[in-house]
């Protein structure tokens, strides 16, 4: 199904998937991340962001909602973008945290105290690397001038090395990758951050958290999320 069939066959999926009673984070992380972008996505706060953004040293990503009926690549760039601005959406709720209203300090709090856990963190960055394998073919099914059976193989390429390249990598229990680095071409952000987060529980510096029955084995829970919740997103399921 060359063109636009395509594409939407994708979303489709992606859309079943969210419904799955097993990968119930799926559609938990994006909804989190709406309710957070709704409060910072337009008029004064949106302004206030950005001066964050300043404040914090870096460059300032454009909001991005997630919306079940965009492509893949749209809501790839929500996660991505999320990880990006991380450190400014900190700087700015704690701000709000200090010295706003108490309406403002009331959703700030919550917002923060969701952006510090070190499962969300890592699920989001971990998305936002997968996505990027699903946008490859969502673009290449909504290309015009493709034959059919060229998208048929592209999509069962995709399923082959999604299930025996990536997944494989995140499944830290598998004995075949327990002792094998992600491979930064597959996993760039995730590789990018993971030292940080499993030596120090940080991200971008800021103090993640988790549940105190891990204390502080932050490595324990970095690749507990990627084998029971990555490593699950396996290429029959996108």
């Amino acid at each position: 199904m060359p063109g636009w069939d395509g594409g939407h066959k994708t979303e489709l999926v992606l859309a079943d998937v969210r419904k799955d009673e097993v990968l119930t984070w799926y559609k938990e992380v994006p909804e989190a991340i709406n309710e957070i972008h709704s409060k910072v996505g337009y008029g004064k706060n949106y302004g206030a962001l950005r001066k964050a953004a300043v404040k914090a040293g870096k460059k300032f990503y454009n909001i991005q909602t997630f919306c079940d009926t965009r492509f893949a690549q749209a809501e790839r760039k929500v996660y991505k973008n999320f990880v990006l601005n991380y450190l400014t959406s900190v700087t700015h709720f704690q701000e709000k945290v200090e010295n706003g209203k108490d309406e403002e300090r009331a959703y700030a709090s919550k917002f923060l105290a969701e952006m510090y856990k070190l499962v969300f963190v890592v699920t989001v960055i971990g998305l936002s690397d997968l996505l990027a394998k699903v946008k490859e073919v969502s673009l290449f099914q909504q290309t015009v001038n493709t034959l059919p059976w060229e998208v048929t193989e592209k999509e069962a390429e995709f399923a082959h090395r999604f299930d025996e390249v990536y997944t494989k990598q995140l499944d830290f229990k598998d004995h075949e990758s327990r002792n094998e680095p992600l491979n930064p071409a597959d996993f760039p952000l995730l590789c990018a951050h993971q030292e940080e987060i499993e030596t120090q529980g940080t991200f971008m510096g800021v103090a993640l958290k988790t549940a105190p029955v891990h204390g502080r084995d932050f490595k324990k829970v970095f690749r507990s999320v990627c084998t029971t919740r990555l490593a699950k997103c396996d290429g029959g399921v996108l």
